[in-house]
């Protein structure tokens, strides 16, 4: 496999030579069969080459000789981004009907990309250009909410108004990129928009995908529940959707963050009972519940409660397991042993982890699995670490060792906690 790769990257160079004295030489015959043998990288510094000579004929010929859609697609949104700087900066005549045959290439979504990123700076001088270039409809003019705060103040006062799509469209993209946020035409929506904002809140908040890599989801969600000055009510709806979701990050957000005016409208019962009946117990949603807020142990109590007479089986498992020296079941009947504080079997620590949780203790006893190799003392909460199944940890141990690096405290192997298994 090494030898064909080199023999590929030869070929490469040999052809990118060819092409290279083909070009010095103003020699475009038959050019494009030694083309389609360069791969991506030296392909991209050749037309970068080109691309700074500022030969349309050339740059065409290469792109009309790609096989690869993509590539293809590539070479002409760099060479359009290209000529379109230019135009703006210009009245070059000649670069306005290169351009316009470059569109005629590309497809629409390249456009729309394209365009969007032109937007972002662009005067209203550089604007009244592109309708030289452009046919100016509706759906170009949507693009716009895209740009600035000038751009979309020209098309609003020119009478366009943004369709009811293109806002929420726009909203979702900006919770799911990390690009710069320009908090201007955010208030400019919210203003104009408010009441399809309102109408579709619960349907922007359920389609953040990137919230946990993403600090621009906290950032927006607060300014725009800022600005529509969102009441409690409003709040809970959207938190019960994310429950339904089971959108975890959401969740612990929420929770953390609202806690104070959602506490009244009793969501924790609605967390255990009606967020995802069917799911595993050790992810549902109380844990995190119980971590994250004030939950108070009354209030954990009558959640046990409401989970045995709606027969919440993950739910009523959840109390069992993590807490079994709190909550029983004895015929059906929940039974409450002890009061005051709840103290769970496990830490905590890992109940906001994607741990392995077995409760065969016969199983767990062959193997020996009950002895810490930290402390040697027998406990029941072990924890079997991925990297040896030999290397069997106390979850008090493991805690301390984990919280000053994550790592193994026999081998100083990397620890995957979605790979550990604890024992009940």
């Amino acid at each position: 496999m090494d030898a064909y790769r080199n023999i590929k990257l030869i070929n490469s160079q040999n052809a990118l030579k060819i092409v290279e004295n083909c070009i010095k030489n103003n020699f475009y015959e038959n050019m494009h069969i030694h083309i389609r043998n360069i791969n991506n990288i030296d392909l991209n510094s050749l037309f970068n080459n080109v691309l700074n000579m500022n030969n349309h004929k050339l740059s065409m010929k290469i792109i009309n000789s790609l096989y690869n859609i993509e590539s293809k697609n590539t070479f002409l949104g760099m060479y359009l981004n290209k000529v379109i700087t230019l135009i703006l900066n210009s009245n070059n005549e000649k670069q306005i009907k290169i351009c316009k045959e470059i569109i005629n290439a590309c497809n629409e979504n390249m456009l729309k990309d394209i365009l969007k990123k032109h937007f972002k700076n662009i005067t209203i001088e550089q604007f009244n250009k592109f309708t030289t270039i452009f046919y100016i409809n509706n759906n170009f003019k949507e693009l716009t909410l895209y740009g600035n705060i000038d751009l979309i103040n020209f098309i609003t006062n020119s009478g366009h108004r943004y369709t009811e799509q293109t806002v929420i469209s726009f909203i979702i993209d900006l919770l799911n990129t990390n690009d710069i946020i320009n908090f201007n035409i955010l208030k400019f929506i919210i203003d104009n928009y408010k009441d399809c904002i309102n109408t579709n809140l619960l349907h922007i908040v359920s389609n953040i995908k990137n919230f946990s890599e993403n600090n621009n989801s906290y950032i927006i969600i607060d300014y725009i529940f800022y600005l529509m000055k969102i009441t409690n009510q409003d709040i809970y709806k959207i938190f019960k959707k994310i429950i339904y979701y089971g959108n975890e990050l959401l969740f612990c957000y929420m929770s953390i963050k609202y806690f104070s005016r959602i506490k009244d409208f009793n969501y924790f019962e609605y967390t255990c009972l009606f967020s995802n009946p069917n799911s595993d117990f050790n992810n549902n949603l109380i844990g995190l519940a119980y971590l994250k807020t004030e939950l108070t142990v009354d209030k954990m109590d009558d959640i046990f409660i409401k989970s045995c007479k709606y027969k919440i089986l993950s739910s009523i498992k959840w109390f069992t397991t993590f807490l079994s020296e709190r909550y029983k079941i004895n015929n059906n009947t929940p039974i409450i042993i002890q009061t005051g504080t709840i103290k769970p079997v496990i830490s905590p620590f890992y109940m906001d982890k994607k741990c392995k949780i077995v409760q065969n203790k016969q199983t767990l006893n062959e193997n020996n699995f009950s002895e810490c190799c930290v402390c040697f003392e027998n406990n029941t909460c072990m924890i079997q670490l991925n990297c040896h199944t030999s290397h069997k940890v106390c979850s008090a141990c493991f805690e301390t060792a984990f919280n000053i690096k994550p790592l193994c405290p026999l081998c100083r192997a990397d620890i995957n906690m979605n790979a550990c298994i604890i024992s009940l």
